[in-house]
């Protein structure tokens, strides 16, 4: 499939499953997609799996994507989603690089939960939303190096040669950017629904500018289904696939609500970072394993008066014959782009 040459391998290792995605070398075809459920044998909403499952899972990933004989060279990019991260948006003035580290260190101390030297800190340049041409916009991004320590811990047992580990933000935020455009002229919203968590991240021109994370996600609506039908944890799931959340069942609504709750008032909180005027999100686009869920988009349109768009094949383009949802694979793919 390769002919020999050295490709890039995106590897989302999430809570749910291992995805991997494989791009042609101008980033613009997906070669090859792959996704191994980590604990298929799940019972119950608290059961997590062990490392050798997550392990095997990770194996069956890449013998899917390469083959188990592949004799190509590759660099595979992981992810890092450690529970924890932070972010927040700020604005500083024209500082030396020295300066601004220092500026830098000093806002995200006011921000952590837990002690500045516990805190692996990134921040992204980005145009100030005042406008203000004697300023600085600047997104931070943080989280525990003791969780960035045990990922790499993590990933060498594992056997594989990781070449880079990044946070997943970065991923989603690449994959958006080079899948729809830079959004020159607007801000434009990602709401990825994971296993465990949901994320939702404000963005324009390829540039960061809000992201939070939230505890509802794929796992409580799976668990809605279970409770209410008394069944399985797989029998919750295919039902899970196969409902349609227009239809507004008992069971269902209570984590449904909660879950719009949250995105309507993470949206609204987004728009008022700049406090000269409120962000004009023009745009919300869903990703991950349960965004394609039938009538989901037109109730999280519903809800925050928006326009929705599932994270769809776009100038990305999937490989042949291949009918995987993109979004499902967005950070996988993020990854594979940098």
């Amino acid at each position: 499939m390769f002919f020999g040459k050295k490709v890039s391998l995106g590897l989302d290792i999430g809570r749910y499953s291992v995805k991997a995605a494989v791009l042609s070398p101008n980033k613009k075809d997906a070669e090859a997609l792959a996704e191994s459920v980590i604990f298929p044998q799940r019972e119950y909403y608290e059961q997590a799996p062990a490392d050798e499952e997550v392990y095997a899972a990770i194996r069956k990933t890449l013998e899917s994507c390469l083959g188990p004989s592949s004799k190509v060279k590759t660099a595979i990019n992981a992810s890092f989603q450690g529970e924890g991260v932070c972010s927040n948006y700020v604005e500083l003035p024209l500082l030396k690089p020295h300066e601004l580290e220092t500026a830098v260190q000093s806002m995200a101390a006011k921000c952590l939960p837990f002690p500045l030297k516990e805190a692996a800190i990134s921040h992204f340049e980005v145009p100030p939303l005042s406008r203000d041409r004697h300023k600085t916009g600047i997104f931070l991004m943080t989280f525990k190096k003791s969780a960035l320590d045990e990922q790499l811990v993590f990933l060498q047992k594992s056997g594989i040669q990781v070449e880079r580990v990044e946070a997943y933000l970065i991923s989603m935020l690449r994959d958006l950017t080079v899948n729809h455009g830079k959004a020159t002229e607007a801000f434009v919203a990602l709401v990825n629904i994971g296993f465990n968590l949901t994320t939702l991240m404000v963005m324009k021109d390829g540039h960061p500018y809000y992201a939070r994370d939230f505890a509802i996600a794929g796992r409580d609506f799976t668990y809605a289904f279970q409770m209410g039908a008394k069944c399985t944890w797989k029998e919750a799931e295919h039902a899970k696939l196969s409902y349609d959340v227009a239809k507004k069942d008992v069971p269902m609504e209570p984590v449904l609500t909660r879950w719009l709750d949250q995105v309507r008032k993470t949206l609204i909180t987004a728009s008022r970072i700049d406090k000269a005027a409120p962000l004009p999100i023009e745009k919300v686009y869903l990703s991950g394993g349960s965004a394609p869920w039938k009538g989901l988009l037109e109730r999280v349109q519903e809800t925050v008066s928006i326009p929705v768009a599932l994270d769809g094949w776009n100038h990305i383009t999937p490989r042949e014959g291949g009918k995987e949802p993109h979004g499902a694979f967005a950070i996988a793919m993020g990854l594979a782009l940098s």
